[in-house]
Formats: structure tokens, sequence, C-alpha cells
């Protein structure tokens, strides 16, 4: 099973790559999506192997040869079966894996540290309501400032917290719009439920390198895609 999601795996990436520089002038939310699409791909596919349909070449039936007596003396002279043994493949692949879900555990435990230690920033929160109202979204965005961030990050899926630096109380209020809208439109854009599928793929793939460069395009494209839309709603290009 893991030689064939290997291989098919490969092709699934391939793929990507070529759709992507085939896209090169399409938006940078289009790449994004087909690059998204690939990692899922990548996690669908041990799945899809496994209760897919399977095509077998019938064969033609054989006369059976033996009689019951050789029957019964083959079976009796048979070894007995040794315990089943793990397979070397399978350890080192589940030994990636762990590690490399550790890591990004890691990092999400470092995140939710931070989170922890953060506290309302009252100076963005209007301007995030208004954004919100804006764009639409129902959802509360939730603002707060730490002094161990140096620049805005977004955290949580259901309930998306940004988090500013505690420099951000001295910017300009166009800056901080600006900044916030950025982030926001990772919220409205659900970045980090494929920011997760990324991460999850590369833990079943640790071992293709094709795999961690389709991860790296989809936090490239992500954050492009983030910058169009900002300014595509009346952010100058030269001033963001």
């Amino acid at each position: 099973l893991l030689a064939q999601c290997a291989w098919r795996g490969t092709i699934i990436l391939l793929a990507a790559f070529a759709a992507g520089i085939a896209l090169r002038r399409a938006s940078a939310a289009c790449r994004h999506f087909v690059w998204m699409a690939a990692m899922a791909g990548l996690l669908l596919l041990p799945a899809a192997m496994r209760l897919g349909p399977k095509w077998e070449i019938p064969q033609a039936p054989v006369a059976a040869q033996a009689t019951y007596a050789q029957t019964v003396e083959v079976v009796a002279s048979a070894p007995a079966s040794a315990p089943a043994q793990v397979p070397l493949p399978l350890v080192l692949w589940m030994s990636g894996a762990a590690l490399t879900a550790a890591w990004f555990f890691a990092g999400r435990m470092r995140a939710w540290q931070v989170l922890r230690r953060t506290s309302d920033a009252a100076h963005s929160s209007a301007i995030m309501v208004e954004l919100c109202r804006e764009a639409g979204i129902r959802r509360v965005v939730r603002v707060h400032e730490s002094a161990r961030v140096s620049m805005p990050l977004t955290w949580g899926i259901l309930r998306a917290t940004v988090v500013l630096p505690v420099e951000a109380r001295e910017w300009s209020e166009a800056r901080l719009r600006t900044v916030l809208l950025h982030e926001l439109i990772h919220v409205e854009r659900r970045d980090l439920l494929a920011q997760t599928i990324g991460q999850a793929a590369s833990c079943l793939y640790w071992f293709h390198p094709l795999a961690w460069l389709a991860a790296r395009q989809l936090k490239v494209e992500r954050e492009r895609a983030c910058d169009d839309a900002v300014i595509l709603r009346g952010v100058p290009a030269a001033d963001y």
C-alpha cells in the first residue's frame, strides 16, 4: 500500500505542478485551490485504494489434481506459522510520520501558549467589527495582542482569533485596517483548514520531497491570494 500510494501520489503532485505552471497567469487563489486539492487527494488516496473497486483478470479454473488424502498430508506436514512481524518499511514510515506529526504539534502548542497569554486589543476590535460587517462575515473574529509575537497571526478554524504585536498600538488607522483585513481574509478563505490538510498530507508523505515542495507552494499561494484580495478591496497596491 505504501509503494502504491507513493507512485500514485507522485502522479498527483506532478499534475499539480504542471497545473501550477499552466495557471501562472491565473489568480493566486486559483493556484492555491489546485495545491489544496492535490494535498487533499494525497490524504484520500490510501482510503480510495482500500475501498475503491478493484479490477481483477479472470482466470480459467484449474482442475484439482490432489486427492483428499494428499491434501491432508500436505497440511499436516506444513510447518507451524511464525508470529507475524511488522515489515521494516512500515516501521520506518510510522516512525517518520510520528516525528513529523510531533513537529507540527509542537508548533501548534507554541502558538496555543502564546494565545493563552494574550489580552484584548481594544484599539482594534471596532475596526475588525466594521471589516466583518463589510465582508458579510457573521462569525465573531476576536482581536488580541501579545508582546511575544513580532508579526500578526491568525489562530483557530471554528473560533478565529487575530493576534497583533503590542507595537500595533502605535500604527496608523490605515495600516491597522490593512493588516486586519489581510488576516480577516485568511479567516474568510478558511486558510487554516487548508494548512491543516497540507500538514496532515506532509505527515503521511514525509518521505516524499514533492509533498514538501507542494506544502511550501500551498503556503506561498495562500499569502499571495490574500495580498490580491486586499488590493481588490480598495487598498492601493503601492501603499500595501
